[in-house]
Order: C-alpha cells, then structure tokens, then sequence
C-alpha cells in the first residue's frame, strides 16, 4: 500500500474547515469554516488566505460561471458576490434541525448538495440536486450526508452517508445529470468517533476519502479497495480536493481537539502521484 505524508500549508485552526476545491478560473483554493460562518480562499503561491464572514453556517462554497459562489447555507441556497451573499432558493427551510453539509458541481456545472441534522439523527437529512432552475431530491433519509465526487468519464457518482460508514455508488446520466442504482462500493471497518467525511476522484478513476477522527486520507480504487494512505498531524480530517499539479489539499477541524492537537484546524497540501481535475463552475440557466 501506498503512504503519503503532508505539509501545512496554513495554520487556519478552523473550527470546522470542510468543502475544498480548486478554481481555475483564479488559480485559488475555496474552502469554508462551518461554524465560524467563513468562506476562504487560499493563494498556495503567496500563502495569503482572505475570509468573508457570511453569516450563517456554510457547508460549502462553489465557484461559478460569472465569477461569484454559490453557498449551501442551512435552509437553503445562495450566491456571494463582491462581498454581498443573496438567497437563490429554500431548501429544507422546514427542518431547522438541519444544514447543508457538502455540495460540489458535477462535469456539467449542476449542483449536488447534501445535508445533516445538527445531533446527527439518523434518516433526517437528504441529498438534492440544483440546476439554476428548480430542486430535486435525489435521495431521502440520509443520515449525515457527506462527500461527493463523479468517476473521470462522468458515468459514477459517489456519495457518502457517514453514519453508514459507507462510501456509495449510483449510475450517472451525464445528459440528464439522473442518478440510479445506488450501492455500496466500499463499507469502512472505524472505531467509535471515526468516519468517512469528504471526498474527492482523481484522474484514475480512484477516491481520496477524508477519515474523520483517525487523521488519514485513504486512497480507493474504484473496485472498493484501500490502496494508499495519508497520515495526518491531526485527528480530524474533513475533506479533500486536488489542485494542479498533483497536489491534495486536505482541511481539518478544531473543534473539541484544539487543546491537545496543535495543528488541528490547518489546511494541508500532499504531493501525490496522480492528479485531480478542479472544480467545474456551476452552470446558471
């Protein structure tokens, strides 16, 4: 098996640093800080990271086509743009036991965004897709709704309920952006306090699935065998994302752990032996 070591590349210490992606389009890392209402973007050439405050919890933020983000907000969607965050559509608006939890774009720009109960109940939350024109559900009862990602040609999406310790599968249509047949493709044996968190799919077709609670990255084939791994100087690792280059970042949280874990909370990068494609801008109809 393969192992990887990491660097930091920023000492955020986040209280929940989640959601990574790559934009091409600034040549900058997006990531967010749940509970400290924070979208950040990270320059890896000058190591300068800028915050804006958008004042509510943010389970992720998208680059999009004309240059604003679009942010998974608890009850719902919304754009920022130049500072300003403004409400596109309601979602889950009646279950304020919920927020959105992760949210990535598929190859054509359409938004896939999930979601979790604050407690973590089981079979409250849900994952719903957004294509500028109206929502769909595209699965219900989810636990703790968590990374997302899609196979190289476009024709798997993967998505991960946490409280199944499970990493899924579904059959994509990339024409009509429908998911089907969802199934298992890799079933974690954790510990109490361990899960799978985000994740993301490199260019050969394989997943970098953040182990939340363990400190590891752990590289999946897409036959649904670990065949690599990253150590973490930090117990809490939330998600990952590739930028160019071959390089993984990879968040972290602080929360609960900052006492005893200094570098809990850091942003990461790795140098791997793959690379990763960025994030595709959402599409607006």
């Amino acid at each position: 098996m393969k192992t990887y070591t990491a660097d930091v590349v920023l000492a955020a210490a986040a209280e929940v640093g989640e959601g990574p992606c790559w934009d091409a389009a600034t040549e900058r890392l997006i990531w967010v800080d749940i509970l400290a209402h924070q979208v950040h973007t990270f320059d890896p050439v000058t190591g300068v990271d800028t915050a804006v405050d958008v004042g509510a919890d943010v389970g992720a933020a998208v680059p999009t086509t004309d240059g604003s983000l679009i942010l998974a907000l608890p009850n719902g969607l919304a754009r920022l743009h130049d500072g300003v965050v403004t409400h596109i559509v309601d979602i889950e608006a009646d279950l304020p036991g919920n927020r959105f939890n992760d949210a990535k774009t598929d190859p054509r720009g359409r938004l896939f965004a999930d979601t979790m109960h604050y407690d973590q109940a089981p079979g409250q939350a849900g994952l719903y897709k957004y294509d500028g024109v109206g929502v769909i559900t595209v699965a219900s009862g989810v636990g703790l709704g968590n990374g997302l990602g899609w196979s190289p040609d476009g024709a798997v999406m993967y998505f991960t309920d946490s409280l199944t310790n499970r990493v899924d599968q579904f059959d994509y249509d990339l024409e009509t952006g429908t998911a089907t047949d969802r199934r298992p493709l890799i079933q974690f044996d954790l510990q109490p306090g361990q899960l799978p968190d985000g994740l993301c799919v490199d260019d050969d077709g394989c997943l970098w699935v953040a182990i939340f609670g363990c400190g590891e990255v752990r590289r999946v084939s897409p036959d649904g065998d670990v065949i690599g791994v990253v150590s973490l100087p930090a117990s809490q690792i939330t998600s990952c994302a590739f930028g160019p280059g071959g390089v993984l970042y990879v968040t972290s949280a602080a929360m609960g752990v900052r006492d005893r874990e200094p570098l809990a909370g850091a942003l990461f990068a790795v140098r791997t032996d793959t690379t990763g494609r960025p994030a595709t801008p959402f599409r607006w109809s």
